[in-house]
């Protein structure tokens, strides 16, 4: 299993005396699956 951790943009915002920041992280997890048998279909 793999699993990769991006660390994307940050931000921050700054006014009076207080300050926000924000940070943007994607996880994305690789590995096998088992009884795949392909697509579903689309209910509808």
């Amino acid at each position: 299993m793999r699993i990769l951790h991006f660390l994307g943009g940050t931000t921050v915002e700054v006014g009076g005396g207080r300050a926000v920041a924000q940070t943007e992280m994607t996880i994305s997890q690789r590995g096998p699956v088992s009884c795949a048998t392909g697509p579903r279909p689309v209910a509808g």
